[in-house]
């Protein structure tokens, strides 16, 4: 024992004593700080929830004032909920469409049989097409629908709740009962619209589940359709019906067939003829009145387009004109196919012939008289194809008539090929450039002609129709595209002639230049357009741009640097777009518009250097950013390049600046010696 400590403070029971109480003294002091602390937590606890959002009222003062303008909102929510005509004709459109794709799934499932071509499996992929774009208009517009609606339930929905919190503030500052039945009237009219829109969306939502049933629908039979195209064409190159030689395919056709198959393609016909014009019927009233007008016009200004095109070397051009129908008709037919929707669909077999017989008409004024009888043969060949389609489903007579198809394309070549009459051809027509390029179309005529009528008779049928549609709708597309071509030089012959053009200076100094350059750019396009075309029937399209695509996809192998063949075209294109450009501007100024200005001499020289070096630089930053140059890098790019030439280059960039100068101060001018 210590003798400095008491003995009753170093007894155990003391020790523990103060223990205890030091132990409740320092949890005293940690409650009592951790409680500010508990504190803010609550209330940022409560901070953090959201405060429920006041509900507005009216207030009693107002109430009739405020009832009567809300009846009248409600009113007009009624009436723009009232069901549209839209609605209602797409209402009435679902049962005719729900028909008319059962009709297609069933032809659909006959097409996509053992016998199937990828003629009859594109005409339904264009039908089915067609009815999708009709299903995308109606669910566009019932969508439409279907928002507004939605706009108003919103608003119902508001005054109904601004109107119930005000019932609650009416009743419990014990208002009179004459203003609670105000009340009660402008909730009724509430629920009164509210039943009226929840009865339309209802109806709306019925009209999209039917429409995008239909939709599914199409989509799974495009689907079949596709797979059983891609089946037919990656099988072309095997045997797929008996040969012609066999006994088994000379079993008689019955008449009945025969008859029952034309009256099913009448039938189809004049189902897509009649669902057609009534979808269209405006704009198709349009276009034939307009086309008459331009043939009235055509007819009209015969004489005053052979004054103005008066000249040897114009008497192509006035030949063109002197088929005035024609004209008009082949000229309505482009038009036809970028301003009415659709109608290269329906009225395909139509406006072929439309097409065609105007286009044949007009090469006959233009072209050497020995190759009418190759038009007369494309025209002939051309309705005879539209026979074999129509038949398509009968295979035995659709095989005949191939045969006729490919063997009348034979004989007419062979005849058109043979020595004796290539030596008759003049000197000079054998050595245009037209005569080389139909003879070489003939040749290429005659080889697929005669692979087609072999695979035809050997049983290939898929081969021999892949063979015989590409080679009848590229002969198609040439002829027209050609006649086409022509026109558009006729046409932009004769407006160089006549005013508001001929008033131009360059015009009247460089007709012929600006005629060619035109007629390049036409020729280009239809050159491309035939080429699309013939590659879209022989199956080839796809696998050429995905082909193109590819490359031009492709980087280039430069360390670090992610650049594609593609991103170095779009440049190219877009310096050399800005070059054409500068180019025609500084042609537009020098021929009409310097001329009509007091300049002093030598100035529209420095107007058109300095504008001629601002496009080149705008066109060489824009083939930088299509190139997907990094602009950061294009900056130290862009210092580097400044050091170079402050170290290497001095004397050309001081010669350039100084040019600069000159141009636009003037100390020296054009004249000066």
């Amino acid at each position: 024992m210590r003798p400095d400590i008491p003995i009753a403070w170093s007894s155990p029971r003391w020790r523990i004593a103060i223990a205890h109480a030091l132990l409740h003294t320092v949890l005293l002091v940690l409650g009592a700080s951790s409680a500010p602390a508990q504190e803010a937590g609550t209330a940022s606890d409560t901070a953090a929830k959201p405060a429920k959002a006041a509900v507005e009222t009216i207030s009693i003062a107002e109430i009739g004032t405020a009832s009567e303008r809300a009846k009248r909102i409600l009113a007009e929510i009624e009436s723009a909920l009232a069901p549209e005509e839209e609605t209602a004709q797409a209402a009435a459109a679902v049962p005719a469409l729900s028909d008319r794709v059962e009709d297609l799934i069933s032809r659909s499932q006959r097409a996509r049989t053992a016998e199937a071509s990828t003629f009859n499996l594109d005409r339904l992929q264009r039908e089915w097409n067609s009815l999708g774009a009709d299903l995308s208009a109606i669910q566009s517009k019932l969508d439409t629908r279907s928002k507004q609606i939605e706009e108003q339930i919103k608003r119902i929905r508001k005054e109904r709740s601004i109107w119930q919190a005000t019932r609650e503030v009416a009743i419990a500052q014990d208002v009179s009962p004459e203003v609670i039945d105000q009340i009660g009237e402008v909730e009724a009219a509430g629920r009164a619209a509210a039943d009226t829109a929840n009865d339309r969306q209802a109806a709306v939502v019925r009209l999209q589940s039917d429409v995008a049933s239909l939709s599914e629908k199409m989509k799974s039979e495009l689907k079949a359709i596709a797979d059983s195209r891609n089946a037919l064409v990656g099988l072309v190159f095997q045997r797929d019906s008996l040969p012609m030689w066999s006994l088994e395919f000379w079993d008689p056709m019955s008449a009945a067939e025969i008859q029952a198959q034309l009256v099913d393609h009448e039938k189809r016909e004049q189902l897509l003829l009649s669902e057609y014009w009534d979808d269209n019927r405006s704009g198709v009233v349009t276009y034939l009145v307009l086309s008459a007008l331009l043939g009235v016009a055509l007819i009209a200004s015969r004489d005053r387009v052979h004054k103005k095109l008066a000249g040897d070397d114009l008497a192509p051009i006035r030949a063109i004109f002197d088929r005035p129908i024609s004209l008009a008709m082949l000229i309505s037919f482009f038009v036809a196919l970028f301003t009415i929707p659709e109608i290269g669909r329906v009225l395909a077999p139509v406006l072929g012939a439309a097409s065609l017989i105007p286009a044949v008409l007009i090469l006959r004024q233009i072209v050497d008289r020995p190759l009418f009888p190759l038009l007369n043969l494309v025209v002939g060949v051309y309705f005879i194809h539209q026979l074999r389609e129509i038949i398509s489903p009968l295979l035995g007579l659709y095989r005949l008539t191939f045969t006729a198809e490919t063997l009348i394309l034979l004989l007419v070549c062979g005849w058109w090929l043979r020595p004796s009459r290539l030596r008759d051809i003049p000197r000079e027509m054998a050595r245009s450039w037209l005569f080389r390029c139909v003879g070489y179309a003939l040749r290429s005529v005659f080889f697929l002609s005669a692979v087609g009528l072999a695979a035809n008779l050997v049983g290939y049928g898929a081969l021999a129709n892949l063979i015989g549609s590409t080679l009848i709708w590229s002969t198609y597309a040439a002829v027209v595209l050609y006649g086409a071509s022509r026109v558009a030089d006729a046409i932009m012959a004769f407006l160089l002639r006549v005013p508001p053009l001929v008033l131009l200076g360059m015009v009247s100094r460089h007709r012929w230049l600006i005629r060619k350059r035109t007629a390049f750019a036409v020729h280009a396009l239809a050159w491309y357009l035939w080429a699309t075309a013939t590659l879209r029937r022989a199956e080839l399209l796809d696998n050429a741009e995905e082909s193109v695509t590819a490359f031009f996809s492709r980087s280039l192998p430069i360390p670090e640097v992610e650049i594609t063949f593609g991103d170095i075209l779009a440049a190219a294109l877009t310096f050399y777009a800005a070059m054409l450009l500068s180019r025609f501007i500084r042609f537009l100024l020098a021929e009409d518009i310097y001329p009509h200005l007091r300049l002093a001499k030598g100035r529209p020289y420095a107007i058109s250097t300095l504008l001629h070096y601002i496009l080149m630089s705008i066109g060489f930053v824009l083939a930088t950013i299509a190139i997907g140059f990094d602009m950061n890098r294009f900056t130290l790019l862009a210092g580097a390049f400044g050091v170079g030439i402050g170290f290497g280059l001095q004397t050309i960039v001081n010669n350039f600046l100084s040019g600069i100068i000159l141009l636009t101060e003037r100390p020296v001018e054009v004249g000066d010696t």
